[in-house]
Formats: structure tokens, C-alpha cells, sequence
């Protein structure tokens, strides 16, 4: 599935050359692929994204067989099933030296810069395949990276402690899961989203056992204290990408609490700092995940502690247009392409 045309839509089904494999690369069948929300972006055509090169096979969620090894690859085996990095990092500057690859200073994504996983086969460095069990459904395990980068913010980065009430704005996959990662760790979790959300995304929410309301203080204030009998709640995650929510959701926070900023914004965002000085709210930032957040995240779905088949919606890759039309309009919280379906 390549990207040849700077504009909306702009795809089309392409044959390709089988991928050479190196002494440190590994060939990886793809058995399921999913759809992210910067290859909605990148679909769409959004200015966030103009920086992509073209003509790309996109996509970078992935789970897959290792069908060939190099001559140096000694970690996985053929036969071993996997999950790919999106984020390719150097290894050799000082972000990377330190433990924080999703910092790196000269990084490559998957699908925009080099080419992707919406495809039979591709090629990577070895580093970046981590094995998972072949017992999780395919579908699910196409989610591990997602699920790395809601664990990075809402284990890594976010504090949370058992009994804390925390909020979740953006319902999108990466809200569900960073909602479901809270969850692990003992809070209370609501999460926040507008109107069409309420129609379209809440539903699945609740079916996952996490409840929704309105992107409003009421809604919120008034379900903290049905269920919570409090009125602020510890903490705030944003996964919506939305800058009006800055408006008046900080002032659901309580005093000395935390934002953690995951979301990725088209504008700039305003927000009243002194207000959140006053209140001594600390305001935090997440981007992406580290080797130690996928393996977390590997480990939660092998365990079915992460279950998150409510949120797909399978496709085959002939049907890319309608998984990618699909997901834009919110039919679909998270469109997933079988392959060979």
C-alpha cells in the first residue's frame, strides 16, 4: 500500500520487489497491520505531515513471522512471531545511549520517511522486532505499539497511585488504552470526548469498562461526585489532539495535581498558566514509548490483561480506501488489515 500522491487519498495497491535482507536485518511476514492516527494524517494529507516522502509504503503497526534472518541476527529465529518498532532510533546519541530511544536525536518512523508494514513482507534491523506469543490473536498483537505508547504516558511519565481518579480526554485508541493502562494501575479512570464521540466511540468505551462522559466541567464534576464524591480529580491525561480543551478542563484539576500532554495539536494551544500556577499544577509531556514500554505492553496483552478486540475493525488490504474512510469518519475506532484475508 503506497503513498504516491501529495493529496487526500492519494494511494493505491502496488507489486514491489521482495526486501533484501542484511547481516543485522530480519524479514518479517506481516500477518496483521493497523491503522494509526498520523496514517490518518498522513492519508488525509495533513500540513502536519507534508514532511513525508513520497512515493512510501505507509503504516507502522505491525505484528508478523520472521521468514529470514542475517548472517548476525542471533535474538529471533525464523519461525519467531513479532512486533515491529515504528520509531527507528540511532543507538548512538546521547538520548539513545540513555535508555530514551523515543528521544532520539536523528530518528525515522516507519510509513513517512522510509518505507512501512502495509505490506506482504518488510525489512528492519533485527533491534527493532521484539518476540511476542503466537497466542495472541494477531489483530490484538498489531496493537503492541500503540499500547507502548499509552503505557509510556500513563506508567512511565503520568503518576499515578491506587485509588486516584484520573482523567482521560480523546477517546481515540490511544485514549482507551491509556485509560486501560491507569486502570493497571489501580485508578479510577473517566474518559472525555465530544458529542460524536458520545454516538460513535462511547459505546466501545463502556464496553471495555471505562466510563464517558461530555468534554465539559459539568458532565465531569457531576459524575466525580455520583461515583467519587470528589469534584477535582488527581490527574489529567490529553490524547485528544483537541487545543480547546485546555479552556476548562484544567480547572477539573485539583490543586497540586498533573496534566500529561499526549496529544499532537494542528494549532497552537493557549492556556491560562497562572491559573495552573496557582494551583500548582504540574504539567508533564509524553512522546511515543521506549524498548522497556513495548516490552510492558507485549507483556499486558500475553497476559489478557490488555484485551482490546472491541476497539477493531478487521479489512483486507484490497478494502484500504474504505479501512482508511472508515477510521476518518469514526465509523471504526481502530481499523486493522489482515493479511492474505
Amino acid at each position: 500500500m503506497r503513498k504516491v500522491r501529495r493529496e487526500y487519498d492519494g494511494m493505491r495497491l502496488e507489486e514491489r520487489p521482495d526486501p533484501a535482507c542484511g547481516a543485522e536485518d530480519v524479514i518479517v511476514r506481516v500477518t496483521a497491520a493497523a491503522v494509526c492516527g498520523s496514517d490518518l494524517h498522513a492519508y488525509q494529507y495533513h500540513s502536519t505531515h507534508h514532511y513525508m516522502q513520497v512515493p512510501v509504503t505507509m503504516g507502522h503497526e505491525c505484528t508478523g513471522v520472521i521468514e529470514q534472518t542475517g548472517t548476525s541476527v542471533s535474538h529471533v529465529q525464523v519461525g519467531d512471531t513479532v512486533v515491529a518498532d515504528a520509531i527507528l532510533s540511532c543507538g548512538s546519541c546521547e538520548p539513545c545511549l540513555a535508555g530514551r530511544t523515543n528521544l532520539c536525536h536523528s530518528f525515522e518512523v516507519r510509513g513517512m520517511k522510509r518505507d512501512g508494514v502495509f505490506a506482504e513482507k518488510f525489512a528492519t534491523p533485527a533491534r527493532f522486532v521484539h518476540p511476542i506469543s503466537n497466542q495472541v490473536p494477531p489483530a490484538e498483537a498489531a496493537l503492541a505499539e500503540p499500547l507502548a505508547v499509552a503505557f509510556h504516558a500513563a506508567a512511565s511519565v503520568h503518576p499515578v497511585s491506587p485509588g486516584d481518579v484520573h482523567l482521560v480526554t480523546g477517546p481515540g485508541p490511544i485514549g482507551v488504552l491509556t485509560a486501560l493502562c491507569l486502570q493497571l494501575q489501580g485508578a479510577d479512570v473517566l474518559l472525555a470526548g465530544t458529542m460524536e464521540d458520545e454516538e460513535k466511540r462511547f459505546p466501545i468505551c463502556e464496553a471495555l469498562g471505562i466510563p464517558a462522559v461530555l468534554s465539559h466541567p459539568e458532565p465531569i464534576r457531576t459524575w466525580l461526585n455520583e461515583h467519587t464524591g470528589r469534584t477535582a480529580v488527581e490527574g489529567w491525561v490529553e490524547c485528544s489532539g483537541a487545543a480547546s480543551v485546555f479552556d476548562f478542563i484544567p480547572d477539573v484539576v485539583k490543586k497540586g495535581g498533573t496534566c500529561t500532554v499526549q496529544g499532537l495539536y494542528k494549532e497552537a494551544v493557549r492556556i491560562d498558566m497562572t491559573a495552573l500556577v496557582r494551583r500548582e499544577v504540574s504539567i508533564l509531556t509524553s512522546c511515543a514509548y521506549t524498548a522497556q514500554d513495548m516490552k510492558a505492553a507485549i507483556r499486558l496483552l500475553e497476559k489478557r490483561k490488555v484485551e482490546p478486540a472491541a476497539m477493531i475493525q478487521l479489512y483486507r488490504l484490497e478494502d484500504m480506501h474504505e479501512a482508511f474512510e472508515d477510521a476518518v469518519q469514526q465509523k471504526v475506532m481502530k481499523s486493522v488489515f489482515l493479511m492474505g484475508e
